[in-house]
């Protein structure tokens, strides 16, 4: 049975770029008791301090600080750092910008040296482990090459059954020479070997069933070598990246949405909640699917926001403007997106917390007229009805807190109110899609959404209605 590869395939395999095989370095599970990282530049024109990074999941974050030293005409700067530095990927660098990627965790000195001041520049000149990641990433870019050039021409020799069985064989033997280092890099139990396993997918013209669809064998196949609950994926970069490259390829391959959903979190379900990994498995569905798939990104996106919410504000605000984008403003009918911000006070104050009571979201602010005069219709139906279960919650789209404050007290709202204090870009009122003020929605006691717009006379109707008045 003839397979034809899909270009498709190619985004995916060629996301480590990186000559030569590199002999397995022995690294052994026991961290050293201390680290010591050196960079020497020449250029006394380099930065007068460097950061030391770390890839924890998504994201770098800073971990250490130190200043330059002028030994012998040159900057010299030293990290040391006690036992217990996570094994996995390091940046150096002065800033974002200008970073130099190491492997950290298992050596007890790691030297670096440069010429010029840019540090992304320098060199490994003492660590036998980053200088086969070196390699090792060079070997990689190197094969990614070759099976770019060997899929192309099997795509476009489909029909010629003589080229196509010789273009096989080449895959094949690309198979076995790939298999061959991670084997033997896993046997030396070194640090490479996880980067390894990322990049020994099997060709599908020699590895797949008959009958089984190149994308099913795909989804199936691709982290096959890859120990999903083994933490450290955490702390290296390549595996988010993988992760959201394989959700890109999965749904621009020839599957149903069904089939997509079910591989995606068939993978999923392989890590558990509890693991290192879970995070940025999670994040690389998301993002990787957010172009391809809008009801896949909304998924793994509310997955996301229930589990980790709070944890990257960037990531949050991200997520909140993707899903308005996608959906539209939250409507009648579906549940009430989650309001957090701060009250006058700074105390946080939530939507989730009214559960149990229907709460009117009343969008306004000081220097809008309307609400102004609408409110103390609003305070009389208030004082009405909040011993039956009634509360309001203000959200302020107001840029000065003393005004805020002030038409508060001025109006006699009573109610719970917060603000970000950031006028219309407020990130509170982008969920319902706020174009206009006052803008109302009432939530029932379950946080559904139940009816928007309602002012004066409608709603003073709407709450006889719910309290039997």
């Amino acid at each position: 049975m003839q397979k034809y590869t899909s270009l498709a395939l190619l985004a995916i395999l060629i996301t480590i770029g990186a000559c030569g095989t590199p002999k397995p370095a022995k690294e052994t599970n026991k961290a050293p008791d201390q680290i010591t990282v050196q960079v020497t530049v020449k250029d006394t024109t380099a930065p007068d301090t460097l950061r030391l990074y770390a890839w924890e999941g998504i994201q770098v974050n800073q971990v250490a600080l130190t200043t330059a030293k002028l030994v012998d005409g040159m900057k010299t700067y030293t990290f040391v750092e006690q036992k217990g530095l996570p094994r996995g990927m390091y940046y150096i660098g002065e800033s974002l910008g200008d970073l130099k990627p190491i492997l950290l965790g298992t050596e007890s000195m790691v030297k670096l040296s440069g010429d010029v001041p840019q540090i992304g520049m320098t060199k490994v000149v003492e660590s036998k482990l980053n200088l086969q990641y070196e390699q090792l990433m060079q070997t990689i870019q190197r094969d990614n090459q070759y099976l770019t050039t060997l899929l192309t021409s099997y795509a476009q020799n489909k029909g010629n059954e003589e080229e196509l069985n010789k273009i096989s064989k080449k895959l094949a033997i690309e198979d076995k020479t790939k298999k061959d280092r991670l084997d033997s890099l896993t046997t030396a139990k070194s640090e490479l070997a996880r980067i390894m396993a990322l990049n020994t997918f099997q060709s599908y013209q020699n590895n797949g069933a008959d009958g089984e669809t190149e994308g099913a064998y795909f989804a199936n196949s691709f982290f096959q070598f890859t120990n999903l609950t083994d933490s450290t994926y955490s702390s290296l970069p390549f595996y988010y990246e993988n992760v959201k490259n394989y959700a890109r390829a999965v749904t621009q391959m020839n599957l149903q949405k069904e089939q997509q959903q079910l591989y995606l979190d068939t993978f999923l379900s392989q890590v558990p909640d509890s693991n290192k990994n879970h995070k940025p498995t999670l994040v690389g569905l998301m993002l990787g699917t957010m172009s391809t798939s809008a009801p896949l990104f909304l998924r793994y996106s509310a997955m996301y926001s229930k589990q980790y919410k709070g944890d990257y504000q960037m990531l949050d605000n991200f997520i909140a403007e993707q899903t308005t984008k996608l959906k539209g403003p939250a409507g009648q009918g579906e549940a009430a997106p989650e309001i957090s911000g701060a009250n006058p006070e700074g105390i946080t104050k939530n939507l989730s917390q009214m559960r149990g009571k229907y709460v009117l979201i009343d969008f306004w602010a000081s220097w809008c007229g309307p609400c102004r005069r609408e409110n103390p219709h609003v305070v009389k139906l208030y004082n009405k009805y909040k011993s039956k279960g009634f509360e309001i919650l203000g959200v302020s789209l107001d840029t000065k807190k003393e005004n805020w404050k002030a038409a508060i007290a001025k109006d006699n709202l009573t109610w719970t109110h917060v603000s970000d204090l950031k006028g219309w870009s407020s990130e509170l009122s982008k969920p319902y899609g706020v174009r206009g003020i006052p803008h109302t929605v009432l939530v029932d006691r379950e946080g559904n959404i139940i009816a928007t717009k309602l002012r004066g006379a409608s709603l003073e109707a709407t709450l006889a209605r719910l309290f039997g008045e």
